[in-house]
């Protein structure tokens, strides 16, 4: 064989093996919804999260909110679920309540009930019967609200947003994945779906954490999450908008 001949069989293998590499490197994405979530791994008990915002990484805390969640099991109108429940509060003040009922074989919502003291709104959905009633809030928001449970009922496999602290470490994580979630927060827009990817693992208190990172559309910030891979409990959120900062981190159970 000469030298062109043998140049030409090097590049040739060359080029196989990038292409080979390339579509070994492609990031897997994976549709999912509630029924994709490990239903068996969701993390019972009572948890705690203080909440911050910060309008430089680096500059001092504003805004404190203390969080409390408990999730249990119970059964609800005779169907086998899933309850949590959060409380939040700022400074002295209650700001904000929820309670939501998952069901145990799906993680599918069949009861979501939330009230913000910013808006004086209150808003109930029970799937099972069809009851959707909101009170207070201005007629734009509850029209929004109106139509987007009206959606919500051609496909009840949504992931519930508003859990996202429990249901988002639930995922079937690997390295180089990318989510396409369908999630939907009752009492607001439609459901829809939107991308969430994994970017890797950092060790936080010697806990190997996956991040989950969201992308918030034209480039305006991100929500990123790191998750414990030994217990599937969220560590931290840290959510950029603009330039502007929101914390979530967990605490100790007082």
């Amino acid at each position: 064989m000469n030298f062109i001949s043998s140049t030409k069989l090097f590049y040739s293998f060359l080029f196989i093996f990038i292409i080979g590499s390339a579509v070994n490197a492609q990031i897997d994405t994976l549709t999912v919804d509630a029924s994709s979530l490990d239903n068996k791994s969701i993390s019972m008990g009572k948890s705690c999260y203080l909440i911050y915002t910060k309008k430089g990484k680096d500059l001092p805390a504003t805004d404190l909110t203390f969080v409390e969640m408990e999730v249990f099991k119970t059964n609800y109108q005779n169907v086998a679920s899933y309850k949590i429940i959060q409380k939040w509060t700022e400074k002295d003040t209650l700001s904000h309540t929820s309670e939501t009922i998952l069901k145990d074989s799906n993680l599918s919502t069949i009861y979501h009930k939330i009230w913000w003291r910013r808006s004086n709104q209150t808003s109930e959905i029970d799937y099972l019967s069809g009851k959707y009633i909101i009170n207070g809030g201005d007629d734009k928001s509850k029209q929004r609200a109106e139509e987007g449970f009206k959606a919500s009922l051609s496909d009840l496999l949504f992931v519930n947003w508003h859990c996202d602290l429990h249901l988002f470490s639930l995922l079937p994580f690997n390295d180089k994945k990318v989510f396409k979630v369908k999630v939907y927060d009752p009492g607001f827009s439609a459901p829809r779906y939107e991308f969430y990817e994994v970017l890797g693992t950092e060790v936080i208190e010697n806990n190997p954490c996956w991040i989950l990172n969201y992308k918030l559309p034209n480039n305006m910030g991100y929500q990123r999450f790191w998750i414990s891979k030994s217990d599937r409990i969220v560590i931290k959120e840290e959510d950029n908008f603009r330039g502007n900062y929101r914390f979530k981190l967990k605490v100790i159970n007082p």
